[in-house]
């Protein structure tokens, strides 16, 4: 029988992405990132809803395409 990725996983899951991104981005966009990333947790059915991975790089790199510099 498979586990469930349950939203508090996923939320586990992000958290440990979002300080991964903490170590190397400016503090104003990884705080960027965390609102934009936390916005729509409340809403999510499973952890598969929950942004975080792949949903986090394309954020990044749409961020410093439009804003530039990003790293500390």
């Amino acid at each position: 029988m498979e586990e469930e990725f349950t939203v508090e996983c996923g939320i586990e899951v992000q958290t440990a992405h979002l300080n991964k991104w903490k170590k190397v981005l400016k503090n104003k966009v990884h705080k960027d990132l965390v609102t934009w990333a936390i916005s729509t947790n409340g809403e999510a059915k499973t952890g598969y809803d929950i942004k975080r991975g792949n949903d986090l790089d394309n954020y990044i790199g749409n961020y410093h395409y439009h804003k530039k510099e990003i790293l500390k």
